[in-house]
């Protein structure tokens, strides 16, 4: 099975690629920014950290933006942090064009919402009930500032 990671120069690609290493070892991972290699695996992970322009903008200069609509619909593929909220139409975020391939805008939590502690509480209590069940340990926690908005309402 064939496994890429695409590079598109927003990503920490050494440990998604170690990752993913760890829970499919048999897997042939191939961390890309070559479009036909993309287009040739078997599964897509497509993973991102920074701001969506910069990442939107950096996905178009490398040729990866169709490769990439591509895989996600029509193969196994994992958008991971800024790389999951791409996948949507919009983003608050500088107010750029997603990828289209889900309906709705990526929203800013406000700045008054109660979202880290409530967000963690929630991650340690699901940490608790399925790490230990997949010998797993727990790792970095993610922030959560931003919310997904499918109707558009802002609500």
């Amino acid at each position: 099975m064939k496994i890429a990671v695409v590079d598109y120069g927003m990503g920490n690609l050494r440990s998604v690629s170690k990752a993913i290493e760890h829970v499919a070892p048999q897997a042939q991972i191939d961390v890309t920014s070559d479009p036909a290699r993309v287009a040739g695996a078997d599964r897509v992970v497509f993973p991102g950290q920074g701001a969506m322009p910069d990442c939107m903008r950096e996905l178009e200069a490398r040729g990866l933006h169709g490769v990439v609509v591509d895989a996600a619909r029509s193969r196994p593929f994992l958008g991971i942090c800024i790389g999951l909220q791409m996948l949507f139409e919009r983003s608050d975020e500088g107010g750029v064009a997603g990828l289209g391939l889900l309906a709705g805008t990526v929203r800013r939590f406000p700045d008054s919402a109660m979202v880290d502690s409530e967000g963690r509480k929630l991650l340690r209590q699901l940490e608790s009930l399925i790490l230990p069940l997949r010998g797993l340990r727990p790792c970095r926690r993610p922030h959560l500032s931003y919310r997904l908005d499918a109707d558009h309402s802002g609500a």
